[in-house]
């Protein structure tokens, strides 16, 4: 299994995207009701960040394309070398597949776990594994990254939106995510 995407599974990925990102744009409007205290209604995060996942999607298949196009490009030019030369060992086909269904699989047990856990304990640890998990390894870049995605969602959820994130329900994790709403207020 190369690790080279081909120029149709990239298209085809945008398009899923895309597909995902229309379905959720129309089951806003299941709860589009207008707000006393917010004037843009309760649709209206969800719609940002709908917006966000389409850039997000298109930015992607647009330096998915380039890189393709480079990739060839570079192949082209080396005679009687391998088409992915440039991309180091590609990975045997079996661990290929289970990263890609381990990368699929973390963000559903981080979603099964917040009930459980509440976010306020799972959320650093689901961030420090995910980049475990995408091949960060340098003990530092791990702490700090997670630190800093995990206190911006914080304030944004907490100080900005006002929104209560879940505590969990399991003994001991409630007693923690109210021991840092408190410090949060």
């Amino acid at each position: 299994m190369s690790a080279i995407k081909t120029r149709r599974s990239i298209i085809i990925e945008l398009f899923i995207w895309l597909a995902l990102v229309f379905l959720a744009y129309g089951l806003t409007y299941r709860f589009d009701k207008h707000l006393e205290n917010y004037q843009y209604g309760a649709a209206s995060w969800p719609r940002v960040i709908i917006l966000g996942m389409a850039i997000f999607a298109l930015i992607e298949a647009i330096l998915g394309l380039r890189e393709f196009r480079r990739i060839r490009t570079a192949s082209a030019e080396v005679v009687g070398e391998p088409k992915d030369v440039e991309l180091g060992k590609p990975l045997p086909g079996d661990s290929a597949h289970l990263k890609r269904l381990a990368t699929f699989l973390t963000p559903l047990l981080f979603l099964f776990m917040i009930p459980r856990m509440g976010y306020y304990v799972s959320a650093p640890l689901f961030i420090a594994g995910f980049m475990l998990l995408l091949g960060e390894r340098r003990p530092i870049y791990l702490i700090v990254t997670s630190f800093l995605i995990y206190a911006v969602t914080l304030v944004v959820f907490t100080k900005l939106l006002f929104v209560p994130l879940p505590e969990g329900s399991w003994p001991g994790f409630y007693e923690i995510s109210s021991w840092i709403i408190v410090l949060l207020t």
